[in-house]
């Protein structure tokens, strides 16, 4: 959220982590100025709104006299025209009335939507200035996964639900996580051949902007597999940024190697490289830290 208006940080009424409703007032810049403009008009509204009622008295008089035939036409109008100018002035003054009163509510920061903050960029005394960036807050049953793929795979066939999301810091290892939604967006970067993909979380998913993710993406060819080498998914180790899978040495020993991988398919994770024919592969990982721990 960014400023729309100058002046200095009044009130700070929110810190990072805290949840907010829709509404509520998060910051207040200083308006006493604004407040003061609000006020002259106000008063020249009030001003104008006497005058309208005796302009229109003395337009009703004129009518009545007109009739008697005791003034001219030309005063008649007169009359009406003084009516119609001071009926205008107060509709002017109105609008200038409700343009001071949006004014001066830019100068309480309210949140827009339901949801956490994330970053406070100013204190108390700190100056805004219009679009300097005041705060940050993101709704957290809105989360996304944002991807850059190479535009030749961004095709219906490959970006579906039944796509995996993975989230390394969660620590939540066998855990499947589908997008609700998939979104391509319509634009290739020049630069580097890729599209971006959004891939929208379902609601409850435990994270906060700025994560990093991992999206695994089905294999349309995965039926080729003389082309491919699938691993289950269950053999996958995590740690960290690092994939890798434990593998038996001649003398049994379980080692850790780490792999590159690829597509997703049917429960099966293609392993682009980090694996050699012969290897023999422990499918159950679990098995290995109990083996560690008794020992």
């Amino acid at each position: 959220m960014a400023a729309q208006v100058s002046g200095a940080i009044t009130e700070k009424l929110v810190t990072e982590g805290d949840h907010v409703s829709a509404g509520q007032v998060l910051l207040r810049i200083d308006a006493r100025a604004a407040n003061q403009e609000v006020l002259a008009v106000d008063a020249q509204v009030a001003a104008y709104q006497a005058q309208l009622k005796l302009s229109q008295k003395t337009f009703e008089r004129s009518s009545a006299l007109f009739k008697q035939g005791h003034i001219t036409t030309e005063q008649l109008e007169q009359a009406e025209a003084a009516r119609d100018a001071d009926a205008a002035q107060l509709k002017a003054l109105q609008a200038q009335l409700k343009s001071a009163r949006t004014q001066a509510g830019f100068f309480e920061i309210t949140a827009p939507i339901a949801g956490i903050i994330s970053e406070i960029s100013v204190e108390t005394g700190d100056m805004a200035l219009p679009g300097s960036h005041l705060l940050s807050l993101y709704d957290p049953s809105l989360l996304r996964v944002t991807a850059a793929l190479p535009s030749q795979v961004t095709d219906h066939s490959r970006i579906t639900m039944d796509s995996l999301i993975e989230i390394p810091s969660l620590g939540v290892q066998g855990t499947d996580l589908h997008p609700v939604s998939v979104q391509v967006l319509p634009k290739v970067d020049a630069s580097s051949m890729t599209q971006n993909v959004r891939f929208n979380l379902p609601q409850g998913t435990i994270s906060v902007p700025g994560q990093f993710a991992r999206v695994l993406l089905p294999d349309a060819s995965a039926s080729n597999s003389q082309t491919h080498l699938f691993v289950p998914r269950s053999a996958i180790v995590r740690r960290g940024e690092m994939t890798g899978v434990y593998v038996l040495s001649g003398d049994e020993t379980p080692l850790l190697r780490q792999v590159r991988t690829g597509l997703l398919n049917a429960g099966q994770i293609e392993v682009l490289s980090g694996l050699d024919a012969g290897d023999r592969l422990i499918l159950n990982p679990a098995l290995v830290n109990r083996i560690k721990r008794a020992e």
